[in-house]
């Protein structure tokens, strides 16, 4: 992606609506087509905590009371931009809303209640567009390995930037690991592991096939977010919302005895964020070291940019299998 600030030509707004297990979450940035390419000029973030992932999690359907929350909050988010030939809006709904029994009514309500098509992303298109947000900062070419831990499932894919090769769904995510009794990270490494065994990913001390060169390791999502907002708070730094963290398996366990020790004390409620993240803090701990020890880590990034971004820098969702309902054996109803 190309920045720079003399770009002239063709301007859009483009905005993207994710509706993730716990929070429903806005990305609009303003674009400039030219010929030195796309430049991002301004952008701007909203999130609003829905949490339909753990009820989800708890009964495998969304009840009417939540579904009509949910709409509340989508159409709080693109009221503004309905109908305006100037804003290409995309909204998208991740693993929960596809796993969910009642997907197709719950959606239905959405879409009536707001005027937008609501989108339900197959695994695939979920782990792709993941990984062309995720790796904007990087050159290129250049090898890499994503891990989007969510409330419901964590998304791995990998291949050369911006374009993934293979991806890979498993079912842990921090709503089902909180859900569980344990939130045990060498418990839910070895979980991890064996479901990575025959997976064909590479890890991180390794290059993938054709590569010279061992491949970037990547988490986004939000725990995975809220871990490295925790590092640069100890580290007495501030935060950046558009550039990723760098951290090492080490710094992570330290981060995780910081974290244990006030939750032990009743001490957590110091940290600053809101109490939906807090609350889900250990077992996007206990996700994010479970795979760095599983894909062999020592060094990793933690990056804001997610699913969202290869939304609104793409093309729009027109690869075939991106949506549930294209993908032959997805688990639509």
């Amino acid at each position: 992606m190309n920045t720079a600030a003399k770009t002239k030509g063709k301007k859009e707004t483009r905005c993207c609506i994710d509706l993730g297990s716990s929070y429903f979450r806005m990305l609009s940035v303003d674009v400039e087509f030219g010929r030195d390419g796309t430049s991002v000029r301004n952008s701007f973030q909203e999130r609003i905590y829905v949490g339909w992932g753990e009820e989800i999690t708890a009964s495998g359907s969304i009840s009417r009371l939540t579904a009509g929350r949910a709409a509340d909050v989508l159409e709080r988010l693109s009221e503004e931009m309905v109908g305006r030939s100037d804003v290409r809006l995309t909204v998208v709904s991740t693993n929960a809303l596809r796993r969910a029994a009642n997907r197709d009514e719950v959606k239905t309500l959405l879409e009536k209640r707001t005027g937008v098509d609501v989108k339900v992303l197959s695994e695939r298109g979920e782990a792709f567009l993941g990984f062309a947000g995720a790796t904007l900062d990087l050159r290129a070419g250049e090898p890499a390995i994503l891990a989007d831990a969510g409330g419901t499932s964590t998304e791995l894919s990998w291949g050369a930037a911006p374009a993934a090769a293979f991806f890979l769904s498993i079912p842990v995510g921090t709503h089902t690991v909180r859900a569980s009794t344990g939130v045990n990270a060498r418990h839910v490494s070895s979980r991890i592991a064996r479901m990575l065994e025959n997976a064909g990913i590479p890890s991180g001390d390794s290059p993938l096939p054709g590569t010279a060169e061992s491949p970037t390791i990547m988490f986004t999502g939000g725990t995975a977010v809220s871990l490295a907002i925790v590092w640069k708070h100890m580290r007495v730094e501030c935060y950046d919302s558009l550039r990723p963290v760098e951290m090492s398996a080490g710094e992570l366990d330290l981060v995780g005895r910081r974290l244990t020790a006030l939750f032990r004390s009743g001490r957590e409620r110091m940290l600053l964020l809101s109490p939906e993240r807090i609350r889900l803090l250990l077992p996007g701990l206990a996700i994010v070291q479970g795979t760095a020890r599983a894909l062999r880590a020592e060094n990793f990034k933690i990056t804001p940019r997610d699913l969202r971004w290869g939304v609104v820098l793409g093309d729009g969702i027109t690869e075939r299998g991106y949506l549930a309902d294209e993908q032959e054996g997805s688990d639509s109803r």
